[in-house]
């Protein structure tokens, strides 16, 4: 404020007391008034006049303030003569003794009002007869306060009233330093400036990740930045021609047509809101459309979904075909993220076992589903966790053109290709939980005999209740049954325990007696005779308990008679003798609805796309399940939920675990397309080095065999998207897309993918 008053006293002739007034009222923190932003320029105007007049060569000033205003600049001078920054001092003692002026202060000061304001419009708004009206005040003004001071320092540069800025000097001012914000409210022209004091002028400065957010602007506020012309300074003239603004997707371009520049090599001046994604002259996508692309994929967001929004809220947004392509080009950057996690979760799982001395192998469930949605024929897929550390270890995917040579038993074949998998990386298992499929345990006895190996083969205990509350619920629908539906939930606990008992005895027959009690339990009697369902056990293992919780079955009942038939069968008794001692997991529906988020159902793509989101769904489950095992998840509150069965549970919610796998597929992404572009130039024998390996992925992953590239048998329709925002027909438009400009700017890219880079890829490999 010292400055700013001090530079009004010596270029306009601001008198004394009124300056003692403001600044005192500054000081009282006045809230509600303002300065005007007129005094504002002219301070800034008459500061740049004066570093002007002090050099040489006036049109200079560009390398002169290039210098003086970069804070780490090895040779950085003074922005304005010293007798300046003198006489500056002696005019803010006059009222505050106490604060000093640095030339610091001078440099901050300069470039809050070129950011505030723009320093073109700075210079442009001080005319001639303004300047030497301002000159003559200056002069007497330094005479009658400051005799001792010379009269030609004060000497003003006839080279402003040209009101022409070097290009570079804005965006040199705008990168300066700057201790604070001017206040945005702006008052008349004719306000008297003794009535506008503030209490503050200034706010805190602005974070770093604060400039590198994206915002949403008005495109008539775009066209209020080009009043002036970017390049010289005047004013435009208010017609449609002189600016014009173009959409880019989500990047705005502006077009400025100057009269005054038209006589130069250049006559339009081109600003783009975005800087490009990658750091190349032939660069040419914008960062926010691929940002958008690449979060649209991996975040499981629909594209359809983002466009209706972006339509409601008349949002500059990316087409379809933007998103396809990006998704095409990023599916080799998916793989490799992957891969880099997958050893790190391997590196897990073999730690965990390497602490356990009788380590015989890995302990391992599977589970079979089909994904039977949109495009997709029949998927199958055989997936497989690990029951010591729950992290996702493989999936294999088999398609439905498989069907036919496979005879339907597509589960058989999966269960067989995963366990072949982990045969060929030198991984021993021990024990494979599935469920109760009994062609399953015939895999693996083939595989032991193949491979001479002692595999186990349990079921679920998981699994298997799942099974038995779908027969109970299944029952449970008529009305005088459905008193069985408030044991669901209890059944299929008890069955998890009855495994873990068992297990605890030494002797898994013992699990069935323990699961009968149920029986007993059911019907609220907690003590009984010996008999032969329960074998020895003649009382519950959970010990007195003051009441019933749920309602209780009695005796002879038709509920009672339908469960017990339902828990007598042979079947049913024979599997419980083999659940798995290892632990259960129940991560199966989590991991389907993973699946089912990440894979769009308006899929457009190849079939053979489908396992980059099973991939991707599995980087989200191994993050959501180390960050419990690590207790990075705190559960802050609980509510009551009715599920669909209309059973009354409870919802626990947990915070959000970081997801820093998304960041490094853009990266990767990113570094792709650079080395993309970068390909013609080392092709004539300079050297490519933007990520280690990148070429090779045996090198950057030794422990991973080569897999089949599927590049080559990709359509090229399918690599053109189309251009509708709105919901089209599957069947008439999956081959029939069209191509938006955006595209455009990217078929060298894919051109270029499937020259130059055969990045090995799975069909059959994922999550």
């Amino acid at each position: 404020m010292g400055l700013l008053l001090a530079s009004l006293m010596h270029a306009e002739n601001l008198e004394l007391e009124k300056a003692k007034i403001v600044y005192s009222a500054c000081l009282m923190a006045i809230h509600g008034k303002h300065l005007c932003h007129q005094h504002y320029k002219s301070a800034a105007s008459w500061l740049l006049s004066e570093a002007r007049s002090s050099l040489e060569d006036p049109n200079q000033l560009d390398a002169h303030l290039r210098v003086a205003l970069e804070p780490a600049h090895p040779q950085r001078t003074d922005v304005v003569p010293m007798e300046v920054l003198q006489r500056l001092q002696s005019y803010v003692e006059l009222f505050d003794k106490a604060t000093p002026i640095t030339m610091l202060d001078i440099v901050r000061f300069l470039s809050d009002c070129a950011s505030r304001y723009g320093l073109n419009n700075i210079v442009a708004e001080m005319d001639g007869s303004r300047a030497d009206t301002l000159k003559r005040r200056l002069d007497l003004d330094s005479e009658e306060m400051m005799p001792e001071c010379s009269s030609k320092s004060l000497r003003l540069d006839e080279a402003l009233r040209s009101n022409s800025v070097p290009s570079g000097l804005e965006a040199l001012l705008f990168a300066a330093e700057s201790l604070g914000r001017i206040e945005s409210e702006t008052k008349p022209e004719g306000h008297a400036m003794i009535s506008l004091p503030s209490g503050s002028f200034s706010q805190p400065n602005t974070s770093p990740s604060t400039w590198k957010k994206i915002f949403c602007v008005e495109g008539e506020r775009l066209k209020e930045l080009f009043r002036f012309c970017p390049r010289c300074g005047s004013r435009q003239e208010e017609r449609e021609s002189s600016v014009q603004i173009r959409a880019v997707g989500s990047a705005p371009v502006v077009t400025v047509r100057c009269n005054k520049c038209s006589g130069s090599s250049s006559g339009e001046v081109v600003w783009s809101g975005q800087s490009k994604a990658v750091d190349h002259p032939k660069a040419r996508a914008f960062s926010n459309n691929i940002r958008i692309a690449t979060a649209a994929a991996t975040n499981g967001v629909r594209i359809s979904s983002i466009l209706r929004f972006a339509k409601e809220a008349d949002l500059a947004c990316i087409p379809k075909s933007t998103f396809y392509h990006v998704f095409e080009r990023m599916r080799p950057a998916i793989h490799r993220v992957y891969m880099k996690h997958q050893i790190d979760i391997f590196q897990r799982v073999k730690a965990a076992y390497e602490d356990d001395h009788a380590n015989r192998g890995w302990n391992i469930t599977v589970d079979c589903s089909y994904d039977r949605r949109a495009l997709f024929a029949p998927m199958c897929k055989v997936q497989a966790v690990d029951l010591k550390t729950k992290l996702h270890l493989h999936t294999e995917v088999l398609q439905s053109s498989e069907a036919d040579r496979l005879n339907g038993c597509k589960e058989v074949e999966g269960l067989r290709r995963l366990l072949h998998w982990f045969a060929d990386r030198d991984i021993r298992i021990h024990s494979v939980s599935a469920d109760m499929n009994p062609s399953f345990g015939r895999v693996v006895a083939e595989i032991n005999r193949e491979l001479s190996w002692d595999m186990q083969w349990y079921i679920d205990p998981w699994q298997l209740g799942r099974h038995l509350a779908r027969e109970v619920q299944e029952v449970s629908r008529r009305r005088s049954i459905r008193l069985l539906r408030n044991w669901v939930k209890t059944l299929r606990a008890h069955v998890i325990y009855a495994a873990r008992m068992g297990s605890e005895t030494g002797d898994v027959r013992n699990t069935r007696f323990i699961f009968n009690t149920c029986l007993y339990h059911v019907a609220g009697i907690h003590k009984w005779e010996q008999d032969e369902v329960t074998g020895p056990l003649t009382e519950c293992g959970h010990g007195t308990l003051e009441c019933d919780r749920i309602e209780p079955i009695p005796f002879g009942s038709v509920a009672y008679e339908r469960l017990k038939k339902i828990v007598l069968q042979p079947h049913f008794q024979k599997n419980l003798c083999k659940l798995s001692p290892h632990g259960w997991s129940n991560w199966i529906g989590t991991k389907n609805a993973l699946d089912h988020m990440y894979s769009p159902k308006e899929m457009y793509l190849p079939p053979e796309s489908y396992s980059i989101y099973i991939c991707m769904s599995s980087l989200h489950m191994n993050t959501l399940t180390l960050a419990e095992t690590q207790a990075e998840r705190a559960a802050p509150y609980q509510y009551p939920f009715q599920s669909s069965n209309d059973f009354l549970t409870t919802m626990i919610h947990k915070t959000t675990a970081p997801h820093l796998w998304r960041r490094e597929i853009v990266n990767e992404y990113l570094v792709e397309m650079k080395t993309v572009l970068n390909w013609d130039a080392s092709a004539e024998g300079e050297e490519l080095d933007a990520y280690p390996g990148f070429l090779d992925d045996e090198e950057l992953y030794p422990d991973v065999p080569p897999l089949p590239c599927d590049f080559e048998d990709m359509s090229e329709d399918v690599c053109r998207g189309f251009n509708s925002d709105e919901e089209v027909d599957l069947g008439s438009e999956i081959f029939a897309l069209e191509e938006s400009p955006l595209t455009a700017d990217q078929n060298g890219i894919c051109d270029s993918v499937q020259n130059c880079r055969k990045t090995p890829f799975l069909t059959t490999y994922s999550g």
